[in-house]
């Protein structure tokens, strides 16, 4: 009997040690959830963001309420709306980053069809300037041309004008001698 005791007793003892760290890592656990919905709530909080809920949403709500009134407890009903609420939330943002991202292609095609433009002029300013180029080579031709051709006509002129004299003089010489 007394080992009957003895066993009892031994199993008593371990049954309370074992209850004991039981309790231990189940304050741990629950310590360690209240500290990842802390995180979570910290994560998702959005008091900068006020929610604005359409009808539909606001509907959607309502029947999220209604529907799981029932089955669950108050505070898993208020977590579900709260995540309802956040999904609502990053869907609205989501879409708010969509029309930036098309404001901003708008933006890149103005600035594209900006930059052909102003390709096409730099494209016509440069042959304007090789247009210009030929033009002054050949009017640098022209120009020396122009002189040679004036050098030619003073020294043309100048021969003209010494036969003229010398034409004249034979004439004059003639007339006196005849």
């Amino acid at each position: 009997m007394q080992m009957l005791k003895n066993l009892k007793m031994g199993l008593a003892t371990e049954l309370t040690e074992l209850t004991k760290e039981f309790r231990t890592e189940q304050q741990e656990y629950l310590k360690g959830l209240q500290r990842l919905k802390e995180k979570r709530k910290e994560l998702t909080h959005f008091e900068d963001h006020p929610l604005e809920l359409n009808a539909q949403e606001q509907k959607r709500i309502e029947e999220l309420e209604q529907e799981y009134a029932q089955q669950y407890s108050e505070e898993q009903v208020r977590e579900l709306i709260e995540n309802q609420k956040d999904i609502i939330r990053r869907d609205q943002e989501l879409r708010e980053i969509l029309n930036d991202i098309v404001e901003l292609q708008a933006l890149f095609n103005q600035f594209q069809g900006l930059v052909v433009e102003q390709g096409t002029l730099l494209d016509r300013i440069d042959y304007n300037v090789e247009s210009a180029q030929v033009s002054m080579k050949g009017a640098v031709k022209n120009l020396v041309d122009a002189e040679d051709a004036q050098k030619n006509s003073a020294f043309t002129c100048c021969v003209l004008v010494l036969g003229a004299i010398i034409i004249a003089a034979c004439f004059i010489l003639f007339l006196k001698f005849s």
